[in-house]
């Protein structure tokens, strides 16, 4: 009995030891599995140094640090050019502030405005647009030498020669030019922006792809996370066929009129979202067969949201109501609702899935579809690329 009881002891020993190795295989599969080591971030190539020139490309918040998402290499130093937001303007002192820096406006500060008349900083305006050269003080304050007022690009951007670096590899890193500070992270893209990450992006996500609403370039911003547009568009449409048939729908002159409203939300270097509603209204000017004008019609076209590179994988998922607009147009060209998933962290190839559900059927009496689609691309040689796909529907 003595001996089957230390038996059984030292079975239940092993047992708890089987478990405690099976918990921790377990835990360590669910926490990312084996340790790696972490990736440089992407800046750590650039080699950034004291005294040479960049342009940084980016977004400020009040309270924050100027967040760069994009850093290039100038080939020589030069003063400090901002682009940005006037955030504050004290007429008393004769200063405005851009990302968070002070710049004094002196008799000597050049307007570059329409022409017509000779613009101040009493015609400046918080929120405003401006593009501003400084000159640093031998004190460290800055001047503004010019201020353009007038067709200033939206994208939030630094030029300057860099005074001070705070980099060792472990994002987030800080950068100084004279004084203003520059947050680098891992979302921070030190590449060309020919590369071929840039182009897949750019492909497969259009303006979705920003890190920011004031890199857009185009359209109203409205606030740090959102920008609209408006649009506009009227077709004539003539259609003259020389028969004597008054079955057939032959000739017909119409007008059609379709405003877009759209509104891009980007909430950060990852996470976007589109909506645009589609109003329109066809005029039937003048038809053989005495057709009357169509119904007013006002749709939700898109609405979805999208999450790419997710955690700098190259992996994104976009849900909702899209514009699926395939190239080729031989399978889709149309706005449906998906669930779509990519993969391009390979740069040349590019691997994508999608569940969709059809919204507009061809005609009323047939049923919308359901498909299940799977590609895969290869890009090569600049723009040339090479795809094989499935579709089940």
């Amino acid at each position: 009995m003595e001996i089957m009881k230390g038996n059984y002891k030292k079975m239940e020993i092993q047992k708890k030891r089987m478990l405690k190795v099976m918990f921790t295989i377990a835990v360590t599969i669910l926490c990312g599995g084996v340790v790696t080591q972490a990736k440089e971030p992407e800046y750590m190539l650039l080699k950034i140094e004291a005294g040479k020139a960049y342009e940084i490309e980016g977004y400020h918040k009040k309270s924050e640090n100027f967040i760069a998402t994009d850093i290039e290499p100038l080939p020589r130093p030069r003063k400090p050019k901002l682009r940005g937001l006037i955030e504050e303007i004290d007429l008393k002192e004769k200063t405005i502030t851009l990302f968070g820096k002070v710049i004094d406006i002196t008799s000597k500060t050049e307007f570059i405005d329409d022409g017509t008349t000779k613009s101040t900083i009493s015609d400046l305006k918080e929120k405003q647009l401006v593009q501003v050269t400084c000159r640093v003080r031998k004190d460290g304050s800055w001047k503004a030498t010019k201020i353009k007022v007038r067709d200033v690009k939206k994208n939030h951007k630094i030029k300057g020669t860099v005074t001070r670096v705070a980099i060792d590899g472990n994002a987030p890193d800080t950068i100084e030019v004279s004084g203003l500070i520059i947050i680098l992270n891992n979302k921070t893209d030190a590449s060309d922006a020919t590369s071929n990450m840039n182009k897949v992006e750019k492909y497969l996500f259009g303006h979705l792809r920003h890190n920011s609403v004031y890199t857009l370039g185009k359209g109203y911003t409205l606030n740090d996370y959102f920008n609209s547009v408006i649009k506009y568009r009227q077709n004539w449409l003539d259609k003259n066929e020389y028969d004597l048939s008054t079955i057939d729908q032959t000739n017909q002159d119409d007008s059609e009129h379709d405003l877009r409203i759209e509104l891009t939300g980007i909430l950060n270097s990852s996470h976007s979202a589109f909506a645009q509603i589609r109003l329109r209204k066809r005029f039937v000017l003048s038809s053989e067969q005495g057709l009357p004008s169509r119904d007013f019609e006002a749709n939700v076209t898109q609405l979805y949201y999208l999450w790419h590179n997710i955690a700098n994988s190259g992996l994104a998922v976009a849900v909702g109501r899209q514009d699926f607009d395939e190239p080729r147009e031989w399978l889709f060209d149309d706005y449906m609702d998906a669930v779509r998933v990519f993969y391009y962290g390979n740069n040349n190839l590019v691997f994508e899935s999608a569940y969709i559900t059809a919204i507009n059927p061809i005609k009323p009496k047939f049923d919308t579809w359901t498909d299940i689609f799977g590609q895969v691309t290869w890009f090569f040689q600049k723009d040339n690329q090479l795809s094989a796909y499935y579709l089940k529907r």
